[in-house]
């Protein structure tokens, strides 16, 4: 099962949900590619 979800801004998301605990699988990459992170 998985989620997909659009967030403003990617990296702000990222850096809360590692505060929070998640594991990080895959880091966002450049603001000039599509933006995505993996994240459990």
């Amino acid at each position: 099962m998985s989620a997909y979800i659009i967030v403003d801004d990617v990296d702000q998301h990222c850096e809360r949900a590692r505060a929070a605990g998640a594991q990080i699988f895959e880091e966002p990459p450049p603001p000039y590619v599509y933006r995505r992170v993996a994240a459990l």
